[in-house]
């Protein structure tokens, strides 16, 4: 994979390259997004990884130029900007990923794996086949087999084709759904039926959260009181819209009072708790039961 990192900050440009180049990746970086569009007009790029603020063209800016070029190219904002507003227009333009500053080398490396598993279709629609439960698109999940290596990935990427298979070839738009769907069923498994504190992927410069969170998960997925829990995901299609049904076997949570803690950018500071926003801001419309353990996925087909 070969990847353009567009960061004005030296430390943060370097990093970026060293843990990309230690994953096998060929990159190129710019200081500045103005150098970083010739290379793009010129050059290929599997994908592309912007700060949002840096001095002339922001990364929004820069963002909306590449899109015109080479819609098809996916792209991972990092930035440690505050505003929620930039964050929905980032991710409305097309952005894949969105990292606040200062992140966990592993949580921007999920987000180059999904994208290196784009194209797994034939191994997601096989792990599908064994836990289709009715030929209508339900499906029953355990939590272990979502939690595999390359589970998540491979599920979210087949149920995305399926979600979008009036529009499958659109590489950058289907791309966007893997990511949404992917968080909805990751929280599911980890928030829910593991029941793990959203805290434990806080940022930390030591990464002892980051340790305590694989630790727990390793310690709940042998407890048959959670690891036996299921995911069960339904799909409904009809003339005006395609809807995604997602839920688990946890307690629950409020997903109102968690909305607005990121849209006040009281979770800034957080790695945690921007899936719901970027859930949002690819989705129509986007529902939870009163329990907050099932979670609706809507999307509006352009010609209703």
């Amino acid at each position: 994979m070969r990847v353009l990192i567009v960061e004005d900050n030296e430390n943060i440009r370097s990093l970026l390259v060293r843990i990309l180049r230690v994953d096998g990746c060929e990159t190129d970086d710019c200081i500045d997004a103005e150098t970083a569009l010739k290379k793009f007009r010129e050059e290929h790029y599997d994908l592309v990884i912007t700060d949002i603020v840096m001095e002339g063209m922001s990364g929004i800016d820069f963002l909306k130029a590449i899109k015109k070029i080479k819609p098809r190219v996916p792209v991972i904002l990092i930035t440690g900007y505050s505003d929620f507003d930039s964050a929905v227009e980032a991710l409305n333009l097309g952005a894949v990923g969105y990292l606040l500053k200062p992140f966990q080398n592993y949580r921007l490396l999920e987000k180059v794996h999904q994208i290196k598993k784009m194209n797994e279709d034939q191994r997601g629609e096989d792990m599908a086949k064994k836990h289709l439960i009715s030929n209508n698109m339900e499906l029953v999940f355990d939590s272990e087999s979502l939690m595999e290596e390359d589970g998540l990935l491979l599920q979210s990427n087949y149920l995305a084709k399926i979600f979008v298979s009036d529009i499958t070839k659109d590489h950058s738009e289907r791309m966007k759904y893997v990511m949404a769907i992917n968080e909805a069923l990751r929280n599911g498994v980890e928030h829910g039926n593991l029941e793990i504190p959203s805290e434990l992927k806080s940022c930390d410069q030591l990464g002892s959260t980051q340790d305590a969170f694989h630790k727990l998960v390793i310690e709940r997925m042998e407890d048959p009181n959670y690891c036996d829990r299921k995911i069960y995901v339904s799909v409904e299609r009809t003339p005006k819209h395609v809807t995604m049904l997602i839920r688990d076997e946890g307690k629950g949570f409020d997903p109102s009072a968690a909305i607005q803690k990121e849209k006040a950018g009281e979770l800034v500071m957080e790695c945690y708790g921007r899936g719901l926003l970027l859930i949002e801001a690819y989705m129509d419309e986007v529902s939870f039961n009163d329990v907050g353990n099932e979670i609706t996925l809507k999307r509006n087909f352009n010609n209703a």
